[in-house]
């Protein structure tokens, strides 16, 4: 079981981040970028947000996020996961959890055979 403490410390007057975790042996690292921070649970249709400073340097993070992750399956789906969400958004097909009145379950399960295909 992984068990750690996560701490953001934002100086919106210096326009610094710090970020930094229980985790040994982690130093805390200092961004002057962007910060985004996203936790849910589709089955609770519970969700938390939080955002500051620029979106082009959590744009960059998010690319080589991808870049870096593509060999681990968990990174792998996470970003397709993420990219088809925004997707049903963008092209308002469907609306968010309940697409088109269909179960999260289902759809998460849907997703998961079509990936299947798609890397094996």
């Amino acid at each position: 079981m992984m068990k750690f403490k996560i701490e953001v410390e934002i100086d919106d007057e210096e326009k610094s981040i710090k970020i930094r975790d229980d985790r040994k042996p982690l130093d805390a690292k200092e961004f002057n970028g962007g910060f985004y921070l996203v936790a849910s649970d589709g089955e609770l249709k519970t969700y938390y947000v939080l955002s500051y400073g620029s979106s082009a340097d959590i744009g960059w993070a998010m690319a080589q996020a991808i870049n870096d992750g593509w060999k681990l399956p968990f990174v792998r789906r996470l970003f397709f996961h993420f990219s088809e969400w925004i997707n049903k958004f963008i092209t308002k097909i469907g609306s968010g959890y309940d697409v088109d009145g269909t179960d999260i379950k289902e759809v998460a399960d849907r997703w998961e055979k079509e990936e299947e295909k798609k890397f094996h």
